[in-house]
């Protein structure tokens, strides 16, 4: 389906515990059906698949389907992280 992890290393400078990502998030087009993205993790490398390269993670609200020919994308600020 084309799908592939993004780079995303721009993340505002955090305030009270809380960040969001700077610049915008677009994947590749999907040649075929993602299904519904619930959720996304921040990890530290773009290709390892170890449960230990997960920093983050957390849900997507609202929660989206991306089918073929699709693009997803996060705007400036569409993530938001906070640390308790």
């Amino acid at each position: 389906g084309a799908y592939a992890r993004e780079i995303m290393n721009a993340w505002d400078v955090a305030a009270a515990g809380a960040s969001e990502n700077t610049n915008a998030i677009t994947f590749t087009t999907a040649t075929a059906s993602w299904g519904t993205v619930t959720h996304f993790m921040i990890l530290d490398h773009l290709t390892n698949i170890a449960a230990s390269d997960c920093l983050i993670w957390g849900t997507v609200d609202p929660t989206r389907l991306i089918g073929i020919d699709d693009v997803a994308e996060y705007a400036a600020g569409a993530l938001d992280i906070t640390l308790a």
